[in-house]
């Protein structure tokens, strides 16, 4: 997850009869309550967390979301949501009709490996490492990955 990507977010919905999905306030809601504790536990800036939050909270309080019943058409607006509250365009509810997993699968020793070449290849993405005037360390790191 990058700093202003919080994952993917399933809209799990009831089959209609066309064969599509539909949305309803319980689901609609529990979505976006997920949406807003992965923003407060996962947003690398807490402050603009709870904004972007407070603000999609409010867009639900005011009955905004009430006649959307398709999963991508809220996903849509969700998304928009929250980029105008945030100022992050990288933010995005992704919609899926499938429940997606909660935990990615575990790597193999294969993905392990091909995870560790790829690093060795490329110096760990350290690109620079010097030390400039007045004992000043510069470290120029191009890639970094936290779990």
């Amino acid at each position: 997850m990058t700093s202003s990507s919080l994952g993917q977010a399933a809209i799990p919905g009831t089959q209609t009869g066309a064969g599509g999905l539909k949305l309803d306030a319980a689901k609609r809601q529990h979505v976006l309550h997920q949406a807003v504790a992965n923003l407060k536990q996962f947003y690398f800036d807490r402050d603009l967390a709870q904004k972007t939050g407070d603000a999609l909270l409010a867009h639900e309080k005011c009955g905004e979301y009430n006649s959307i019943t398709d999963g991508q058409t809220f996903a849509g607006l969700v998304t928009r949501q929250m980029r105008q509250a945030s100022g992050d365009l990288d933010l995005t509810l992704v919609y899926s009709r499938d429940r997606l997993p909660d935990h990615p699968p575990e790597p193999t020793a294969n993905d392990l490996a091909r995870y560790r070449k790829n690093l060795e290849q490329h110096n760990c993405f350290f690109e620079k490492v010097k030390i400039l005037p007045h004992n000043v360390g510069y470290l120029n790191l191009n890639w970094l990955i936290s779990r």
